[in-house]
Protein backbone atom coordinates (compact mmCIF):
# COMPACT_ATOMS: atom_id res chain seq x y z
CA UNK A 1 0.00 0.00 0.00
CA UNK A 2 1.47 3.36 -0.96
CA UNK A 3 1.57 6.02 1.72
CA UNK A 4 2.83 8.99 -0.27
CA UNK A 5 3.14 8.65 -4.02
CA UNK A 6 6.65 8.91 -5.47
CA UNK A 7 8.15 9.75 -2.10
CA UNK A 8 7.77 6.71 0.10
CA UNK A 9 6.54 3.13 0.21
CA UNK A 10 4.65 1.91 3.22
CA UNK A 11 3.54 -1.57 4.20
CA UNK A 12 0.31 -1.29 6.20
CA UNK A 13 -0.38 -4.45 8.23
CA UNK A 14 -2.66 -4.62 11.26
CA UNK A 15 -0.35 -2.49 13.47
CA UNK A 16 -0.38 0.34 10.88
CA UNK A 17 3.28 0.98 11.64
CA UNK A 18 5.73 1.75 8.81
CA UNK A 19 9.28 2.58 7.70
CA UNK A 20 10.52 4.93 5.00
CA UNK A 21 12.88 4.31 2.12
CA UNK A 22 14.43 7.66 1.27
CA UNK A 23 16.63 8.15 -1.78
CA UNK A 24 20.07 9.68 -1.25
CA UNK A 25 21.09 12.85 -3.10
CA UNK A 26 24.65 13.88 -4.14
CA UNK A 27 26.87 14.30 -1.08
CA UNK A 28 28.54 17.37 0.40
CA UNK A 29 30.94 17.93 3.22
CA UNK A 30 29.07 17.50 6.47
CA UNK A 31 29.44 19.53 9.64
CA UNK A 32 28.04 19.01 13.12
CA UNK A 33 27.75 21.80 15.62
CA UNK A 34 28.71 21.67 19.25
CA UNK A 35 25.73 20.58 21.33
CA UNK A 36 24.11 23.02 23.73
CA UNK A 37 21.74 22.58 26.67
CA UNK A 38 20.33 25.05 29.18
CA UNK A 39 17.90 25.18 32.10
CA UNK A 40 15.11 27.73 32.17
CA UNK A 41 11.42 28.55 32.79
CA UNK A 42 8.36 26.29 33.03
CA UNK A 43 6.99 23.64 30.73
CA UNK A 44 3.37 22.98 29.81
CA UNK A 45 2.53 19.90 27.73
CA UNK A 46 -0.88 19.39 26.15
CA UNK A 47 -2.12 15.82 26.55
CA UNK A 48 -4.87 14.78 24.08
CA UNK A 49 -8.03 13.12 25.32
CA UNK A 50 -8.14 9.32 25.10
CA UNK A 51 -11.02 7.33 23.66
CA UNK A 52 -12.91 4.84 25.78
CA UNK A 53 -12.50 1.11 25.33
CA UNK A 54 -15.29 -0.31 23.14
CA UNK A 55 -18.07 -2.11 24.95
CA UNK A 56 -18.12 -5.90 24.96
CA UNK A 57 -21.47 -7.44 25.75
CA UNK A 58 -21.88 -10.07 28.42
CA UNK A 59 -22.12 -13.72 27.45
CA UNK A 60 -25.53 -15.21 28.36
CA UNK A 61 -26.27 -18.59 29.86
CA UNK A 62 -26.47 -21.45 27.36
CA UNK A 63 -29.66 -23.32 26.56
CA UNK A 64 -30.19 -26.94 27.55
CA UNK A 65 -29.90 -29.44 24.70
CA UNK A 66 -33.38 -30.76 23.84
CA UNK A 67 -34.23 -34.40 23.32
CA UNK A 68 -34.69 -35.55 19.71
CA UNK A 69 -37.13 -38.39 19.12
CA UNK A 70 -35.23 -41.47 17.97
CA UNK A 71 -38.35 -42.96 16.33
CA UNK A 72 -38.33 -40.29 13.62
CA UNK A 73 -36.44 -40.64 10.34
CA UNK A 74 -33.58 -38.26 9.47
CA UNK A 75 -35.73 -35.65 7.73
CA UNK A 76 -38.34 -35.71 10.50
CA UNK A 77 -35.61 -35.28 13.11
CA UNK A 78 -34.32 -32.26 11.18
CA UNK A 79 -37.80 -30.70 11.35
CA UNK A 80 -38.35 -31.72 14.99
CA UNK A 81 -35.11 -29.91 15.95
CA UNK A 82 -36.46 -26.73 14.37
CA UNK A 83 -39.62 -26.96 16.46
CA UNK A 84 -37.74 -27.64 19.68
CA UNK A 85 -34.82 -25.25 19.28
CA UNK A 86 -36.38 -22.38 17.34
CA UNK A 87 -39.99 -22.35 18.51
CA UNK A 88 -39.21 -23.81 21.91
CA UNK A 89 -41.92 -26.46 21.81
CA UNK A 90 -42.51 -30.04 20.61
CA UNK A 91 -43.72 -30.47 17.07
CA UNK A 92 -47.37 -30.98 16.24
CA UNK A 93 -48.12 -34.05 14.14
CA UNK A 94 -49.55 -32.18 11.18
CA UNK A 95 -46.72 -29.63 11.08
CA UNK A 96 -44.04 -32.34 11.29
CA UNK A 97 -45.69 -34.25 8.43
CA UNK A 98 -46.10 -31.22 6.17
CA UNK A 99 -42.58 -29.77 6.64
CA UNK A 100 -41.01 -33.22 6.22
CA UNK A 101 -42.91 -33.71 2.98
CA UNK A 102 -41.72 -30.33 1.70
CA UNK A 103 -38.09 -31.32 2.34
CA UNK A 104 -38.48 -34.90 1.13
CA UNK A 105 -39.88 -33.77 -2.21
CA UNK A 106 -37.25 -31.04 -2.65
CA UNK A 107 -39.84 -28.27 -2.73
CA UNK A 108 -37.66 -26.29 -0.32
CA UNK A 109 -34.06 -26.55 0.84
CA UNK A 110 -32.81 -26.85 4.42
CA UNK A 111 -31.84 -23.17 4.42
CA UNK A 112 -35.29 -22.11 3.21
CA UNK A 113 -37.16 -24.18 5.78
CA UNK A 114 -34.86 -22.96 8.55
CA UNK A 115 -35.59 -19.39 7.43
CA UNK A 116 -39.33 -20.05 7.57
CA UNK A 117 -38.95 -21.13 11.22
CA UNK A 118 -36.59 -18.34 12.33
CA UNK A 119 -38.67 -15.63 10.73
CA UNK A 120 -42.09 -17.12 11.37
CA UNK A 121 -44.72 -15.11 13.17
CA UNK A 122 -44.51 -17.57 16.08
CA UNK A 123 -40.75 -17.07 16.57
CA UNK A 124 -40.86 -13.33 16.01
CA UNK A 125 -43.54 -13.02 18.68
CA UNK A 126 -41.15 -14.54 21.24
CA UNK A 127 -39.21 -11.97 23.32
CA UNK A 128 -35.75 -13.08 22.11
CA UNK A 129 -32.80 -10.76 22.79
CA UNK A 130 -29.57 -10.69 20.77
CA UNK A 131 -27.70 -13.07 23.07
CA UNK A 132 -30.52 -15.61 22.96
CA UNK A 133 -30.87 -15.29 19.19
CA UNK A 134 -27.18 -16.12 18.65
CA UNK A 135 -27.41 -19.01 21.10
CA UNK A 136 -30.36 -20.48 19.17
CA UNK A 137 -28.54 -20.08 15.85
CA UNK A 138 -25.55 -22.02 17.13
CA UNK A 139 -27.55 -24.88 18.61
CA UNK A 140 -29.98 -25.17 15.71
CA UNK A 141 -27.81 -24.61 12.65
CA UNK A 142 -24.37 -25.67 13.90
CA UNK A 143 -25.57 -28.38 16.29
CA UNK A 144 -23.34 -27.16 19.14
CA UNK A 145 -23.06 -24.69 21.95
CA UNK A 146 -21.53 -21.35 20.94
CA UNK A 147 -17.84 -20.77 21.54
CA UNK A 148 -17.34 -17.66 23.75
CA UNK A 149 -15.38 -15.61 21.22
CA UNK A 150 -17.74 -16.36 18.35
CA UNK A 151 -20.79 -15.56 20.43
CA UNK A 152 -19.40 -12.20 21.55
CA UNK A 153 -18.48 -11.27 17.96
CA UNK A 154 -21.93 -12.08 16.59
CA UNK A 155 -23.75 -10.40 19.46
CA UNK A 156 -21.65 -7.27 19.01
CA UNK A 157 -22.48 -7.31 15.29
CA UNK A 158 -26.18 -7.29 16.16
CA UNK A 159 -25.71 -4.41 18.59
CA UNK A 160 -23.84 -2.52 15.86
CA UNK A 161 -26.93 -2.78 13.68
CA UNK A 162 -26.43 -5.90 11.57
CA UNK A 163 -29.88 -7.27 10.62
CA UNK A 164 -30.74 -10.72 11.98
CA UNK A 165 -31.26 -11.96 8.43
CA UNK A 166 -27.59 -11.33 7.64
CA UNK A 167 -26.39 -13.17 10.73
CA UNK A 168 -28.74 -16.05 9.84
CA UNK A 169 -27.26 -16.16 6.30
CA UNK A 170 -23.74 -16.60 7.68
CA UNK A 171 -24.86 -19.58 9.75
CA UNK A 172 -26.80 -21.42 7.00
CA UNK A 173 -23.84 -21.04 4.63
CA UNK A 174 -21.51 -22.72 7.14
CA UNK A 175 -19.88 -26.13 6.71
CA UNK A 176 -21.55 -27.29 9.93
CA UNK A 177 -25.05 -26.61 8.65
CA UNK A 178 -24.10 -28.30 5.38
CA UNK A 179 -23.17 -31.41 7.40
CA UNK A 180 -26.54 -31.33 9.22
CA UNK A 181 -28.38 -31.20 5.90
CA UNK A 182 -26.26 -33.98 4.42
CA UNK A 183 -27.01 -36.19 7.43
CA UNK A 184 -30.72 -35.50 6.95
CA UNK A 185 -30.46 -36.33 3.24
CA UNK A 186 -31.64 -32.90 2.08
CA UNK A 187 -30.14 -30.10 0.03
CA UNK A 188 -28.67 -27.28 2.09
CA UNK A 189 -29.51 -24.47 -0.29
CA UNK A 190 -28.68 -20.82 0.24
CA UNK A 191 -30.27 -17.69 1.62
CA UNK A 192 -29.70 -14.19 0.24
CA UNK A 193 -30.56 -11.33 2.62
CA UNK A 194 -32.56 -8.35 1.36
CA UNK A 195 -30.36 -5.90 -0.63
CA UNK A 196 -29.31 -2.66 0.99
CA UNK A 197 -29.63 -3.69 4.62
CA UNK A 198 -25.88 -3.92 5.21
CA UNK A 199 -25.22 -0.72 3.29
CA UNK A 200 -27.55 0.96 5.76
CA UNK A 201 -25.48 -0.44 8.64
CA UNK A 202 -22.26 0.79 6.97
CA UNK A 203 -23.65 4.33 6.72
CA UNK A 204 -24.85 4.20 10.32
CA UNK A 205 -21.29 3.28 11.40
CA UNK A 206 -19.95 6.39 9.65
CA UNK A 207 -22.38 8.65 11.48
CA UNK A 208 -21.52 7.13 14.85
CA UNK A 209 -17.73 6.72 14.50
CA UNK A 210 -17.00 9.95 12.59
CA UNK A 211 -19.71 12.45 13.56
CA UNK A 212 -20.43 10.85 16.95
CA UNK A 213 -24.20 10.97 16.56
CA UNK A 214 -27.02 8.76 15.31
CA UNK A 215 -27.96 9.25 11.65
CA UNK A 216 -30.81 11.51 10.67
CA UNK A 217 -33.50 9.62 8.74
CA UNK A 218 -33.13 11.53 5.46
CA UNK A 219 -29.33 11.40 5.44
CA UNK A 220 -29.32 7.68 6.21
CA UNK A 221 -31.83 6.98 3.44
CA UNK A 222 -29.98 9.12 0.85
CA UNK A 223 -26.50 7.72 1.53
CA UNK A 224 -27.79 4.14 1.65
CA UNK A 225 -29.55 4.60 -1.69
CA UNK A 226 -26.37 6.06 -3.21
CA UNK A 227 -24.27 3.11 -1.98
CA UNK A 228 -26.71 0.40 -3.05
CA UNK A 229 -27.07 1.88 -6.53
CA UNK A 230 -23.33 2.39 -7.04
CA UNK A 231 -23.36 6.19 -7.13
CA UNK A 232 -20.68 6.28 -4.42
CA UNK A 233 -18.07 3.80 -3.17
CA UNK A 234 -17.12 3.01 0.41
CA UNK A 235 -14.04 5.21 0.08
CA UNK A 236 -15.86 8.19 -1.45
CA UNK A 237 -18.68 8.24 1.09
CA UNK A 238 -16.14 7.92 3.92
CA UNK A 239 -14.29 10.91 2.45
CA UNK A 240 -17.52 12.94 2.45
CA UNK A 241 -17.99 12.21 6.15
CA UNK A 242 -14.38 12.70 7.29
CA UNK A 243 -14.02 16.02 5.47
CA UNK A 244 -17.55 17.31 6.07
CA UNK A 245 -18.23 20.70 7.63
CA UNK A 246 -19.73 18.90 10.64
CA UNK A 247 -16.53 16.92 11.16
CA UNK A 248 -14.41 20.07 10.79
CA UNK A 249 -16.38 21.69 13.62
CA UNK A 250 -15.05 18.99 15.97
CA UNK A 251 -11.61 20.65 15.61
CA UNK A 252 -9.72 17.44 16.36
CA UNK A 253 -6.05 17.27 17.30
CA UNK A 254 -3.90 14.96 15.10
CA UNK A 255 -4.06 12.14 17.65
CA UNK A 256 -7.85 12.38 17.85
CA UNK A 257 -8.15 12.48 14.05
CA UNK A 258 -6.07 9.30 13.73
CA UNK A 259 -8.21 7.60 16.41
CA UNK A 260 -11.31 8.40 14.34
CA UNK A 261 -9.70 6.83 11.26
CA UNK A 262 -8.85 3.65 13.14
CA UNK A 263 -12.37 3.36 14.57
CA UNK A 264 -14.25 4.23 11.38
CA UNK A 265 -12.01 2.84 8.61
CA UNK A 266 -10.48 -0.19 10.35
CA UNK A 267 -13.17 -0.93 12.93
CA UNK A 268 -10.75 -1.12 15.84
CA UNK A 269 -8.92 0.91 18.44
CA UNK A 270 -5.56 2.33 17.36
CA UNK A 271 -2.44 0.44 18.37
CA UNK A 272 0.09 2.58 20.24
CA UNK A 273 2.79 2.53 17.56
CA UNK A 274 0.43 3.30 14.70
CA UNK A 275 -1.26 6.13 16.61
CA UNK A 276 2.09 7.69 17.48
CA UNK A 277 3.59 7.52 14.00
CA UNK A 278 0.55 8.65 12.00
CA UNK A 279 -0.05 11.54 14.44
CA UNK A 280 3.59 12.58 14.30
CA UNK A 281 3.52 12.59 10.51
CA UNK A 282 0.52 14.91 10.64
CA UNK A 283 2.28 17.26 13.05
CA UNK A 284 5.24 17.50 10.66
CA UNK A 285 2.94 18.70 7.91
CA UNK A 286 1.53 15.66 6.11
CA UNK A 287 -2.03 16.36 4.98
CA UNK A 288 -5.06 14.77 6.59
CA UNK A 289 -6.19 13.88 3.07
CA UNK A 290 -3.03 11.81 2.61
CA UNK A 291 -3.35 9.98 5.92
CA UNK A 292 -7.04 9.31 5.24
CA UNK A 293 -6.20 7.91 1.79
CA UNK A 294 -3.67 5.52 3.34
CA UNK A 295 -6.39 4.14 5.61
CA UNK A 296 -9.13 3.72 3.00
CA UNK A 297 -6.72 2.15 0.48
CA UNK A 298 -5.72 -0.45 3.09
CA UNK A 299 -6.54 -4.16 3.06
CA UNK A 300 -8.41 -3.80 6.35
CA UNK A 301 -10.86 -1.24 4.96
CA UNK A 302 -11.26 -3.37 1.84
CA UNK A 303 -12.28 -6.35 3.99
CA UNK A 304 -14.77 -4.21 5.93
CA UNK A 305 -16.38 -3.03 2.69
CA UNK A 306 -16.67 -6.63 1.50
CA UNK A 307 -18.32 -7.57 4.80
CA UNK A 308 -20.96 -4.93 4.11
CA UNK A 309 -21.36 -5.92 0.47
CA UNK A 310 -20.13 -2.61 -0.98
CA UNK A 311 -17.34 -1.59 -3.36
CA UNK A 312 -14.35 -0.04 -1.62
CA UNK A 313 -13.07 2.29 -4.33
CA UNK A 314 -9.79 4.20 -4.04
CA UNK A 315 -8.62 7.66 -3.02
CA UNK A 316 -5.59 9.21 -4.72
CA UNK A 317 -2.77 9.84 -2.24
CA UNK A 318 -1.38 13.37 -2.52
CA UNK A 319 2.42 13.82 -2.58
CA UNK A 320 4.31 15.12 0.46
CA UNK A 321 7.34 17.40 0.37
CA UNK A 322 10.86 16.14 1.03
CA UNK A 323 11.12 18.61 3.92
CA UNK A 324 8.17 17.03 5.72
CA UNK A 325 9.35 13.47 5.13
CA UNK A 326 12.96 14.16 6.13
CA UNK A 327 11.97 16.00 9.32
CA UNK A 328 9.58 13.23 10.31
CA UNK A 329 12.21 10.58 9.57
CA UNK A 330 14.82 12.27 11.76
CA UNK A 331 12.31 12.27 14.61
CA UNK A 332 11.48 8.60 14.02
CA UNK A 333 15.13 7.53 13.83
CA UNK A 334 15.90 9.48 16.99
CA UNK A 335 13.26 7.50 18.84
CA UNK A 336 14.70 4.27 17.50
CA UNK A 337 18.10 5.26 18.94
CA UNK A 338 16.51 6.14 22.28
CA UNK A 339 14.76 2.76 22.34
CA UNK A 340 18.10 1.01 21.78
CA UNK A 341 19.36 2.60 24.99
CA UNK A 342 16.17 2.00 26.97
CA UNK A 343 15.04 5.65 26.90
CA UNK A 344 11.40 6.68 26.43
CA UNK A 345 10.37 8.04 22.99
CA UNK A 346 10.04 11.73 22.25
CA UNK A 347 6.74 13.22 21.23
CA UNK A 348 6.17 16.80 20.19
CA UNK A 349 4.05 19.76 21.26
CA UNK A 350 2.41 22.59 19.30
CA UNK A 351 4.94 25.20 18.23
CA UNK A 352 8.08 23.13 18.74
CA UNK A 353 8.34 22.00 15.10
CA UNK A 354 7.80 25.57 13.88
CA UNK A 355 10.51 26.81 16.24
CA UNK A 356 12.94 24.16 14.94
CA UNK A 357 12.15 25.10 11.35
CA UNK A 358 12.85 28.79 12.05
CA UNK A 359 16.15 27.91 13.72
CA UNK A 360 17.07 25.87 10.64
CA UNK A 361 16.45 28.88 8.40
CA UNK A 362 18.58 31.00 10.74
CA UNK A 363 21.51 28.55 10.55
CA UNK A 364 21.59 28.95 6.77
CA UNK A 365 22.32 32.64 7.39
CA UNK A 366 24.50 32.43 10.50
CA UNK A 367 25.98 29.01 11.28
CA UNK A 368 25.94 29.04 15.08
CA UNK A 369 23.92 28.20 18.15
CA UNK A 370 23.64 31.98 18.48
CA UNK A 371 20.78 33.50 16.54
CA UNK A 372 21.55 36.09 13.82
CA UNK A 373 20.52 38.89 16.20
CA UNK A 374 22.95 37.67 18.88
CA UNK A 375 20.44 36.01 21.21
CA UNK A 376 20.74 32.43 22.42
CA UNK A 377 18.82 29.78 20.40
CA UNK A 378 16.16 29.09 23.02
CA UNK A 379 14.69 32.56 22.75
CA UNK A 380 12.91 31.12 19.71
CA UNK A 381 10.73 28.89 21.92
CA UNK A 382 8.59 31.62 23.58
CA UNK A 383 8.01 33.07 20.12
CA UNK A 384 6.09 29.85 19.38
CA UNK A 385 4.43 29.71 22.83
CA UNK A 386 6.61 26.79 23.93
CA UNK A 387 7.26 26.69 27.69
CA UNK A 388 10.15 24.67 29.08
CA UNK A 389 12.48 23.97 31.99
CA UNK A 390 15.10 22.05 30.00
CA UNK A 391 15.99 22.62 26.35
CA UNK A 392 18.67 21.40 23.97
CA UNK A 393 19.69 21.99 20.38
CA UNK A 394 21.65 19.99 17.79
CA UNK A 395 22.49 21.52 14.40
CA UNK A 396 24.21 20.17 11.29
CA UNK A 397 24.59 20.83 7.56
CA UNK A 398 25.62 18.91 4.46
CA UNK A 399 24.27 15.44 5.38
CA UNK A 400 22.22 14.08 2.51
CA UNK A 401 19.69 11.92 4.37
CA UNK A 402 17.98 11.60 7.76
CA UNK A 403 19.91 8.41 8.48
CA UNK A 404 23.24 10.14 7.81
CA UNK A 405 22.58 13.11 10.07
CA UNK A 406 21.18 10.98 12.91
CA UNK A 407 24.18 8.65 12.71
CA UNK A 408 26.53 11.63 12.72
CA UNK A 409 24.92 13.06 15.83
CA UNK A 410 24.99 9.66 17.53
CA UNK A 411 28.72 9.38 16.79
CA UNK A 412 29.36 12.66 18.61
CA UNK A 413 29.26 12.28 22.44
CA UNK A 414 27.75 15.71 23.07
CA UNK A 415 25.04 15.43 20.42
CA UNK A 416 24.27 11.88 21.52
CA UNK A 417 23.84 13.14 25.08
CA UNK A 418 21.10 15.49 23.90
CA UNK A 419 19.41 12.76 21.87
CA UNK A 420 19.40 10.30 24.80
CA UNK A 421 18.71 12.81 27.60
CA UNK A 422 16.02 11.40 29.90
CA UNK A 423 14.92 14.92 30.90
CA UNK A 424 13.61 15.54 27.40
CA UNK A 425 10.09 14.51 26.39
CA UNK A 426 9.57 16.46 23.17
CA UNK A 427 11.42 17.05 19.92
CA UNK A 428 10.98 19.34 16.95
CA UNK A 429 13.01 18.81 13.78
CA UNK A 430 13.67 21.38 11.05
CA UNK A 431 15.06 20.73 7.58
CA UNK A 432 15.90 23.39 4.97
CA UNK A 433 17.68 23.15 1.63
CA UNK A 434 19.86 26.17 0.85
CA UNK A 435 22.60 26.45 -1.77
CA UNK A 436 22.18 22.77 -2.72
CA UNK A 437 22.88 21.79 0.89
CA UNK A 438 20.57 20.46 3.58
CA UNK A 439 20.55 22.12 7.00
CA UNK A 440 19.22 20.21 10.02
CA UNK A 441 18.11 21.26 13.51
CA UNK A 442 16.83 19.31 16.52
CA UNK A 443 15.16 21.26 19.33
CA UNK A 444 14.51 19.30 22.55
CA UNK A 445 12.35 20.33 25.53
CA UNK A 446 11.19 18.62 28.68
Amino acid sequence: MKLFKSMITVLLILTMSFSFVIAAVPGYAAELSDEIIITDAENVVDVPQAYEEPTVFAVPQTLEEPMIYSSLDAIEQFVARLYLLVLGRPHDTEGLRDWSEVLRNGWKTGAEVAYDFFFSREFLSRPTNNNQYIDILYRTLLNRAPDPVGRVDWVNALYEGWPREHIFANFVHSIEFDILCTQAGIERGTYTPPPGALARVFVTRLYITILERPPDAQGLADWTYALVNGYVSGASIAHRFVFSHEMALRNLEPEQFVEVLYNSMLGRKADAVGLSEWSLLLRYGASREGIFASFVNSLEFDLICKDYGIVRGDIEIPPVSQQVLFAYEVHRLTNIERARFGVHPLGTIPGLIGAAQLRTVETTVFWSHTRPDGRDPFTVLPEFNVSFRWAGENIAWGQTSPAMVVQGWMNSPGHRANMLNTNFNNLGVGVVESGSRLYWVQLFTD
